[in-house]
């Protein structure tokens, strides 16, 4: 991390210091007891599933050098480490996140949206790396723990940053913007997500809206120009550059051409490929390029660097299992993902059948059993083969599809991942593809885990 000692740290978790000298500089900061290395100083949280406070005399065996914690017991103070009380360990977390930011003097760049903003994140972060040293959100850490873990990482020679911020509930993402402090802020669209608490498209337009709030002078805002809600922002007290298909884009897009493998496309004239599959992912790419053409990076560069680009784990994730082609979709779901990932599975060639194993769609509010109707419709107008679905929640997708014509003789409904990697070793066979979707509450990779393992045929 950067240049930091134990007695910037308990100043600025507003802790008192039990024992221990705070003169010395801090390795690493961690929550996990399992990283904990010599020199490190590991943050004592409670968590859903275990409370750090529990490990605190196993990273002390561990050598770490300090310990910040709500409360110890008398033998932990026996030691060198310096242990240092808070009133609440969340709030620490926060608070020296804030300092940490407080301290680089580094632009940092904000991602959000209601799909695609992992994706946009790591391709950024994968094409400006070749020019800058860069820090980025590791996996989806997008709330204000994760952006406070990602902000521990920091090092003295990074020179940019790139984070993903992310909401489910009004106010999240102004809390995000403000301590993140944004140069530039990416929006990928606005979709029908976290209904539940944002109200509708409007409120969820309004939330992602918030990161300009942390932007300052002489920053700049990217959104989707083809985003219905997105294109008629108008700020006179933001710069706004809009990349998409629409002729009045700052970043215009033109001649995409989509395959299996990936997807060609030029951006103000410039041609680039993306190795990933899905006309969507031209819009993710296009966000990623746009940020770092006007960060200055070569188009030759950006083009080299986007031609290794990989998707993140259980982002339409190609895996082969006994013959059969898995689409794992399974990190998360919501109506504007699932047509993508549709898009993704009705583009394949007819090389045998297309199945969808669908689960609940979470967060959707008083429109979740329309939307997943909805969803249902259009797995029928697209000429699926056969669908799966899971837990009550998905239920509504059948219904769907059976009223836009899907034969209910090949519809399933299975409780659980066992009991779909049941009907899934029935129905599908080798040559085959299957879609598996559902929010991340749902863990639908579970049943890819469960075919893989307990096939029969």
């Amino acid at each position: 991390m950067i240049n930091y000692t134990l007695k910037d740290l308990a100043e600025a978790a507003l802790g008192t210091v039990i024992s221990g000298d705070t003169s010395a500089r801090i390795g690493d900061l961690s929550i996990d007891s399992r990283t904990i290395k010599k020199g490190d100083v590991f943050i004592a949280l409670k968590g859903d599933n275990h409370d750090g406070h529990d490990f605190i005399g196993e990273v002390l065996a561990k050598g770490a050098l300090g310990v910040i914690a709500e409360t110890f017991i008398g033998s932990e103070a026996n030691g060198k480490a310096a242990l240092i009380t808070v009133k609440g360990s969340s709030g620490a977390i926060r608070r020296v996140a804030e300092d940490i930011r407080g301290k680089l003097d580094i632009p940092f760049i904000g991602v959000t949206g209601s799909n695609g903003k992992t994706t946009v994140k790591e391709l950024i972060a994968l094409i400006i790396s070749a020019k800058f040293k860069t820090l980025k959100s590791q996996a989806s850490y997008n709330n204000v723990l994760g952006v406070s873990l990602t902000l521990f990482n920091a090092q003295s020679d990074h020179e940019i940053a790139v984070m993903e911020l992310g909401t489910n509930h009004p106010g999240e993402i102004r809390d995000l913007a403000g301590l993140v402090r944004p140069r530039l802020a990416v929006i990928t669209n606005i979709g029908d997500s976290h209904l539940e608490f944002l109200g509708d498209r409007d409120g969820v337009f309004r939330e992602k809206s918030d990161i300009l709030s942390g932007l300052g002078e002489g920053g700049a805002a990217f959104f989707n120009g083809d985003d219905n809600y997105l294109r008629r922002v108008n700020r006179d007290d933001v710069k706004v550059l809009f990349y998409g298909e629409r002729r009045e884009c700052d970043y215009r897009v033109t001649d995409i051409k989509c395959e299996t493998n990936g997807s060609s496309f030029r951006l103000n004239g410039n041609a680039y490929f993306i190795p990933v599959p899905g006309a969507h992912n031209v819009h993710n790419a296009a966000a990623a390029v746009s940020v770092a053409s006007y960060l200055g990076v070569d188009p030759g560069l950006i083009g080299k660097q986007l031609m290794s680009a990989a998707l993140p784990k259980m982002r339409l994730e190609k895996v082969k299992a006994h013959g059969i082609d898995f689409i794992n979709d399974s990190y998360n779901s919501n109506p504007s993902s699932f047509e993508a990932a549709l898009g993704v599975l009705s583009s394949l060639g007819e090389f045998g059948k297309k199945i969808v194993v669908s689960g609940e769609m979470m967060e959707l509010g008083k429109l979740s059993e329309q939307l997943h109707i909805e969803i249902g419709r259009k797995i029928a107008g697209l000429g699926i083969d056969r669908l799966i679905t899971v837990g009550a929640g998905a239920s509504s997708i059948a219904s769907g599809a059976i009223d836009n014509g899907f034969d209910p003789r090949y519809i399933y409904g299975a409780s659980d991942a066992e009991g779909a990697s049941r009907i899934l070793s029935e129905v599908a066979a080798e040559g085959d593809t299957v879609l598996i979707k559902g929010s991340r509450k749902t863990k639908m990779e579970e049943i890819l885990k469960c075919f893989s393992s307990s096939y029969i045929r």
